[in-house]
């Protein structure tokens, strides 16, 4: 559900648990979206991550939280230190963008 003031051009989305998604608006409306799997086991960790964006983006751009880039739509990614890290998606479509983070998504033991 999104709160719009149809006179804004920059507006936010807050989830009370830990995904902040921030729209920068001029148009139609485009929202980045995803889901990672598995989120938690031992190093090295594959994940899988699927964009669930909606608004047709035709450009992504990811950030791991461990250095790692991937600008491909369901990129896999590979945690190879223990930690816990944040992850963050870009979507674009023309002048268009919506940024997702989900902070302490992604546990390695």
């Amino acid at each position: 559900d999104t709160d719009t003031d149809t006179n804004a051009d920059i507006y936010s989305i807050s989830n009370p648990d830990t995904d902040r998604i921030t729209n920068t608006e001029t148009g139609t409306q485009l929202n980045a979206a995803f889901y990672a799997a598995p989120t938690y086991g031992r190093a090295p960790l594959r994940v899988q991550f699927i964009d669930q964006s909606y608004g047709n983006p035709n450009r992504w751009t990811w950030s791991f939280g461990d250095g790692g880039f991937s600008y491909q739509k369901n990129p896999y990614h590979t945690y190879l230190k223990k930690g816990t890290f944040s992850v963050r998606l870009t979507v674009n479509r023309g002048g268009l963008a919506s940024t997702v983070y989900k902070q302490r998504l992604i546990t390695v033991i």
